[in-house]
């Protein structure tokens, strides 16, 4: 009973990002050219923008241990490339005139990527995860790039169709480095929908009109906070980045086990900041874009197991 439990958790359940259905996923967004609405400290033009894009590479293997399956293992990576585009962006500074904000910046996270389910009972699932790695611009790598990031949270099982859960999380969703609560739910409306939530990370609604469709909504909250190696007269060492987005999605079965996925959506909330963290308080931000909201695509291709 404990084994046919977390099989079915593992085929509908999700982690932090990414369900684990997925043995290999690769997307790509493109988020529109936004102005700033209220930026922190007062920039000489009017018309400075910001237009950005990501790419994410993950990939897992999956082991089963135990004489019943109680316990289920994830080893992987998980790989980000950002390039944010900055157009007229330019600081006055009180010594030194004016510094023009390079237009275009790369940042890169690389993390090794550890998910463990134990099936403690029939009703009971323990998940904890390690994300060890680097974030970073790539330029004078120090051990501030270097971070630990994870979550542990545990799962009941309430009935057939529904599962709760609650832990901890230490993320840089939100683009800054947080200790976060974790709300889990999960709800099947028997063959026709699925409702997937992770707070403060996501919410998913599915539909599955076909066995090779399925289609939704997704709400989701992606970032991070990237080290600044690279010298400026701003004093930043961190940036952050993070968008909470709409949209709706479709994922389609191509064959065997390969799916494309695409959506359109839509920014509600976002964070794209430069950090000085060798300060305290409110000093450490150095400027806080507030960019406007602004619509994005994302699309990719996904392995399932």
């Amino acid at each position: 009973m404990a084994r046919y439990a977390l099989l079915l958790f593992l085929l509908f359940s999700s982690s932090l990002l990414f369900a684990q259905r997925e043995q290999l996923g690769f997307r790509v967004e493109q988020f529109g050219t936004a102005r700033f609405s209220n930026p922190s400290s007062p920039l000489l033009s009017q018309q400075a923008e910001l237009g950005a894009q990501q790419a994410h590479l993950n990939f897992n293997f999956r082991t089963i241990l135990g004489e019943e399956g109680e316990t289920v293992l994830y080893n992987g990576f998980q790989y980000r490339f950002l390039r944010s585009t900055f157009s007229q962006v330019v600081f006055p500074l009180p010594a030194s005139g004016l510094y023009a904000y390079p237009s275009t910046r790369d940042y890169h996270f690389l993390f090794y990527d550890f998910l463990v389910l134990h099936s403690l009972s029939d009703a009971y699932t323990l998940v904890a995860t390690l994300r060890p790695g680097i974030f970073s611009d790539f330029k004078n790598i120090s051990r501030d790039h270097f971070r630990l990031e994870g979550a542990f949270f545990i799962d009941r099982q309430m009935s057939e169709s529904l599962t709760l859960g609650l832990g901890i999380a230490r993320s840089s969703n939100f683009g800054r480095v947080l200790l976060l609560p974790i709300v889990h739910v999960l709800y099947f409306g028997g063959s026709t929908f699925m409702l997937d939530i992770l707070l403060p990370s996501r919410a998913e609604l599915w539909f599955y009109p076909t066995k090779s469709l399925e289609a939704g909504v997704n709400v989701s909250l992606s970032g991070s906070q990237y080290a600044i190696g690279e010298a400026n007269p701003l004093s930043a060492n961190q940036f952050g980045f993070a968008n909470a987005t709409v949209s709706p999605i479709v994922r389609y079965n191509v064959f065997s086990k390969l799916y494309l996925s695409a959506e359109l959506g839509y920014t509600f909330v976002r964070r794209v900041e430069l950090v000085n963290n060798r300060l305290e308080g409110e000093a450490r931000f150095v400027q806080q874009f507030n960019p406007n909201n602004i619509w994005l695509l994302r699309f990719g291709a996904q392995v399932m197991y």
